[in-house]
């Protein structure tokens, strides 16, 4: 099924150290909350941030030391990790991530994981959270 496809991109292998402490969590319950959460739960909209970006680096790496081959593997594995991330967690009409918060649409926007013209409707949703 295009659902199980998709998720084998989707980095979710329980507990990792990706932003476990992210602004307007630094309050000692909510960030004993927010760790416990992550254990059990995992935090896949993070790592598969994370995926898309460092393949992407790994890309652009590849290119400057002239190994076409492993940029081609890496910038299409960039581009799948990206589709599995856009149709897995975010909302293509409203720009609205799976995860509402502040970190999610920054880190969103600065590793380029969303398409052009969702990056407007995204930074709304961040602009009304910072409000």
């Amino acid at each position: 099924s295009s659902k199980r496809n998709r998720l084998k991109y989707i980095w979710n292998t329980t507990y990792h150290w990706g932003e476990w402490l992210e602004p307007g969590r630094a309050k000692m319950f909510t960030m004993s909350t927010q760790l416990l959460k992550r254990i059990i739960f995992s935090a896949p909209l993070v790592a598969t941030s994370y995926y898309y970006y460092s393949a992407v680096i790994l890309a652009e790496t590849a290119n400057v030391l002239g190994k076409t081959d492993d940029a081609n593997t890496y910038r299409d594995l960039a581009f799948t990790v990206k589709k599995a991330f856009l149709e897995e967690f975010v909302d293509m009409k409203t720009g609205r991530m799976a995860t509402h918060d502040q970190a999610t649409y920054v880190r969103s926007i600065e590793m380029g994981l969303l398409p052009e013209d969702l990056v407007p409707k995204a930074v709304d949703n961040l602009v009304a959270l910072i409000k």
